[in-house]
């Protein structure tokens, strides 16, 4: 899942279609690389064509910013559940970071535990304040 930023206009296709193609290519990356993946891991694609677009990886949280965890569990058959992980969209910078400190400690970064600390959750395709 990803979380946009509300202004963004979801009935204009050239803007969704960025999102969608990092959510689907993301998705399909277990299946395309037959490597497992859950939270915490990063995935990294290199530098963009576009020019309006400074991302360069994603990294895989559990999403903290929901509070209900129920619906992030997805029971596909009898033996069979998939958990929905966040996905949160990186720069260099912030890929070097995590590579760094380390997973859980970008984790914290993310979500940190003050009340006070802004959690940093949108998934964007140019990094802006309000990420």
């Amino acid at each position: 899942m990803m979380f946009i930023d509300p202004a963004l206009d979801l009935t204009d296709h050239a803007a969704v279609a960025w999102y969608y193609n990092i959510l689907l290519g993301i998705a399909n990356y277990p299946a395309d690389t037959k490597t497992a993946v859950t939270y915490g891991h990063s995935i990294e694609w290199g530098k963009p064509e576009e020019e309006d677009c400074d991302m360069e990886g994603a990294f895989l949280e559990m999403p903290c910013a929901i509070q209900n965890t129920e619906i992030l569990r997805c029971k596909l058959g009898l033996f069979k559940t998939a958990i929905c992980l966040q996905v949160i969209t990186l720069t260099r910078e912030e890929i070097n970071k995590l590579l760094e400190v380390g997973p859980q400690r970008y984790s914290y970064l993310l979500y940190p535990d003050s009340e006070d600390a802004k959690a940093h959750f949108l998934c964007e395709k140019k990094r802006t304040e309000k990420f």
